[in-house]
């Protein structure tokens, strides 16, 4: 079987990537989570100045009960690509957060960088956050395949001067957007 982490904590600390605006040298990630691994709590934390701030790709077999990653009290801002980028998982909360300004790589603000980034996640709630001036989006919620996203709850958050807010778009079943400013 393969390695595994569970019931882990990562708390009240500062990473300080070196990106800088005119800059082709960044540290890539604050924190990178990948395989198998549950009950995971990142909170309390300042992720600046790196390629993607957090990124966890939880790319395991379901059986392997990936998920229960709690991300709260963060201020996530100024990464170069995203602020959070979350590939696959069963259980996420993402609470009472900050992430401003994610997503202005040395070249400037493509399509492609967001504030949040969440591909492929069941059941995920995102509350009583701040979302601003991300390069694209706010929060991209996506899957390449039908039913890859479902079960998410997007409340009581504050979307503020992103390119786009808030997307849902899920496979070759067609693409659906959600744009409000609070």
């Amino acid at each position: 079987a393969g390695y595994s982490m569970n019931f882990f904590t990562i708390t009240n600390l500062d990473f300080r990537g070196n990106y800088a605006a005119n800059s082709a040298d960044i540290n890539l990630r604050a924190i990178l989570l990948k395989g198998a691994m549950r009950n995971i709590t990142i909170e309390g934390n300042s992720f600046s100045g790196y390629h993607d701030g957090f990124h966890a790709d939880l790319s395991v077999n379901p059986a392997d009960n990936a998920g229960a990653v709690v991300f709260r009290r963060n201020s996530v801002r100024d990464n170069a690509r995203q602020g959070m980028l979350f590939n696959h998982g069963d259980g996420l909360l993402i609470e009472e957060n900050i992430f401003d300004r994610n997503g202005y790589n040395p070249g400037g603000p493509t399509m492609l960088n967001h504030n949040v980034y969440l591909f492929e996640v069941k059941h995920a709630t995102l509350q009583n956050n701040i979302f601003s001036r991300g390069s694209n989006f706010g929060t991209k919620l996506s899957s390449d395949v039908p039913g890859g996203f479902t079960d998410f709850v997007v409340r009581n958050n504050l979307y503020f001067n992103n390119g786009i807010s808030l997307d849902h778009s899920e496979g070759q079943s067609g693409t659906t957007t959600y744009t409000h400013e609070r």
